[in-house]
């Protein structure tokens, strides 16, 4: 058990232990409405770990399953119904302004441990700007300080990797709402993420840590936590998007990525839905849908009869690469066909060992 005293009022962390109880959390529910009522204190449940099964030494299981123990007809009915008959991606792509650049001598934060969990950033200063094209880092940062003492090493990092501090940051005053994704530090110059569940008197909160273990956090203090992304006022102001641009990196990575040579494409004509467009192509292999919503995002939906996983890679470098600063953010791929179908082609000429078994046993 621990406890805050500050500011007029307690927190008061503890656990629970119980074993053989039917009616855990019937008897739960009215103990924490009795502890409410009688201190007046407002309590919360954060976690309730049930099914704990104690470790068994030298335990020797009283049966082995194997593969052929299990009723597999279902399983192998499908796998083996299944049709395809093409090839489906769908792309979402973005338009991704630039961060605004760094100088020498500045302080940021560098993230040192790459998220969604555990995420650590530390307090570095810029030491060197690297204008080398090929590399994948841009700038040189000096730590000052590093998990598990102090690191004043150079490392190298990518723009995308550090977080530029703002005048925003230093308003102490400018309230965190519920849901807010926070930087908290956690030891001097060392920063975890989380996001804030409540807001306690006396300018605190209580925040989640978004680590594998979900701890919770209360009391923290206004001066250790800031908003987990910099301000957008470090974005680069870029051009819009526009849909003759669109349509001609569409026509173009089409043509020189997906279609043979000499082969004929029927554009239907665009039309514009808003501010955005839509526009459909179609080919003897395939076809492919074109949909802009007018501002930054951007989808094509590209189908061939053919299966060819380095074709869709080339269309989209060949479409991204027509258009500055615009980047692909996710690609789904799945199989169309009949049957049942959810493997492709490929998948199904090199089945799984437990239906190959099968498969070679009916022959």
């Amino acid at each position: 058990t621990n406890a805050d005293t500050g500011n007029n009022y307690t927190f008061v962390d503890w656990c629970l232990f119980s074993s053989g109880d039917e009616d855990f959390f019937k008897h739960l529910s009215s103990a924490v409405a009795a502890i409410e009522a009688q201190t007046g204190m407002k309590t919360e449940v954060d976690e309730v770990a049930n099914g704990i099964i104690n470790t068994i030494a030298e335990f020797q299981p009283p049966k082995i399953f194997k593969d052929s123990d299990y009723d597999r007809t279902r399983a192998v009915s499908q796998w083996t119904s299944q049709t395809p008959v093409g090839h489906q991606t769908i792309f979402q792509m973005a338009l991704q302004p630039p961060k605004t650049g760094l100088e020498i001598g500045e302080e940021v934060l560098a993230m040192d441990e790459p998220g969604p969990w555990d995420m650590v950033y530390v307090l570095a200063t810029v030491v060197d700007i690297l204008e080398d094209e090929e590399l994948e880092e841009d700038y040189l940062l000096r730590y000052q300080g590093g998990p598990g003492g102090n690191d004043y090493g150079i490392h190298p990092f990518s723009r995308d990797q550090i977080r530029k501090f703002s005048e925003v940051d230093e308003e102490m005053s400018a309230s965190l709402e519920v849901g807010d994704l926070v930087l908290y530090e956690y030891e001097d110059r060392l920063y975890t993420n989380g996001v804030i569940s409540q807001k306690e008197e006396g300018h605190k909160y209580s925040i989640y840590l978004l680590n594998t273990d979900g701890r919770k956090l209360h009391g923290v203090p206004r001066s250790s936590l800031m908003h987990q992304f910099e301000s957008a006022d470090f974005i680069e102001d870029i051009p819009d998007l526009s849909i003759p641009e669109l349509l001609g990196a569409f026509a173009y990575a089409l043509k020189t990525e997906v279609l043979e040579e000499n082969e004929q494409m029927s554009l239907i004509d665009s039309f514009p839905i808003a501010a955005g467009v839509v526009q459909t192509a179609f080919w003897k292999g395939g076809h492919a849908i074109l949909k802009w919503d007018g501002s930054k995002q951007v989808e094509i939906n590209l189908f061939t009869y053919e299966e060819d996983f380095d074709l869709r890679l080339a269309f989209q470098e060949a479409f991204t690469g027509q258009l500055d600063y615009v980047q692909t953010v996710a690609r789904d791929e799945q199989p169309r066909g009949y049957g049942g179908i959810v493997n492709f082609a490929s998948e199904i000429e090199s089945p799984p060992h437990w239906i190959e078994k099968i498969l070679t046993a009916t022959e």
